[in-house]
């Protein structure tokens, strides 16, 4: 199985009057009972309600499971409860045949030729393309199936090497101009008594984040990319977008001073993805279209 862009999200079905296309997010759908307990693979206590529960059953039924999720998922779906504690206060270990990756840098529903039109955000929506790296982990879950050989191990920030963070916390500069969320969609009981700890990636001094799959975009940037947005309005200051990441791209200055022409541009670049590939995480036809694109990058000077 390979479940894409879920988060802790589920169906809301099974249960009386459900309604299985409800999602819950921070603007739409915010109190179906989409998102409960158990969120992660990995056996755990519900410190609310004292219940035990994880989303296998053990009995020797449980599929091999790729979860792959964008950034927008650890601010709008809860993701970082796959792989901690319901509190969020300590990282845990999943099952053998469970494996979680974050995307770095992208947002609910990125894909190839995506607007940077701002549409109802302040801020130009986010172009990364994650596709290349689900490409990548879903040729091999089929080679875990028919070859047995493991896929890679799981890719996301963790509390451990600390990289997973309140969304207040993540260190992101200051960027003229740029609105800047600070908090998640919150995951909590359908009675809402109690919330979940949900929490975020670290970023660098750029604004992108430091874990996850890092696609040649985010390792060797020309703008920051977020899965998060804020809405204009009508909505209040401060709102954040459903779907929608940011992208802030670098003056020409800054891109200037950090490479020293289109042929470093280009070798880093290739760094990355030759890393990549030994990694199991790009496919030999995305690193080539890769590589060209950043020999013809425009914005990066002769």
């Amino acid at each position: 199985m390979h479940s894409h862009i879920a988060g802790v999200g589920r169906l809301f079905f099974n249960r009386p009057f459900s309604q299985p296309a409800r999602t819950n997010t921070q603007h739409e759908d915010h109190a179906f009972p989409e998102s409960w307990f158990p969120f992660s693979t990995a056996t755990l206590e519900d410190p609310f309600t004292g219940n035990q529960g994880s989303l296998f059953r053990g009995d020797g039924s449980d599929p091999k499971l790729v979860e792959t999720n964008t950034s927008t998922e650890y601010w709008q779906k809860g993701a970082s409860l796959l792989t901690t504690d319901p509190l969020g206060k300590t990282d845990v270990a999943l099952p053998d045949n469970s494996r979680v990756y974050m995307i770095a840098g992208s947002q609910h529903g990125g894909r190839a030729g995506a607007t940077t039109d701002p549409g109802p955000n302040v801020n130009p929506r986010n172009p990364h393309n994650p596709m290349p790296a689900v490409r990548a982990l879903l040729v091999a879950l089929d080679d875990w199936v028919v070859n047995g050989t493991a896929p890679p191990p799981s890719r996301v920030p963790t509390l451990a090497d600390g990289t997973l963070v309140e969304p207040d916390k993540t260190g992101f500069p200051a960027v003229p101009g740029a609105a800047v969320v600070k908090i998640t969609n919150r995951v909590a009981l359908p009675s809402g008594d109690h919330t979940y700890r949900t929490l975020v990636c670290r970023v660098d001094q750029d604004g992108n984040e430091v874990a996850g799959i890092r696609l040649p975009d985010i390792a060797v940037p020309l703008a920051t990319y977020t899965g998060w947005n804020e809405y204009k309005q009508p909505y209040p200051k401060g709102e954040l977008a459903d779907r929608d990441g940011s992208y802030l791209v670098f003056p020409a200055d800054k891109i200037a001073q950090r490479y020293k022409g289109r042929t470093d541009y280009a070798a880093k670049v290739q760094a990355v993805v030759e890393q990549l590939l030994k990694d199991r995480l790009l496919l030999q036809e995305d690193a080539e279209q890769y590589l060209e694109k950043a020999r013809a990058e425009q914005r990066v000077a002769a």
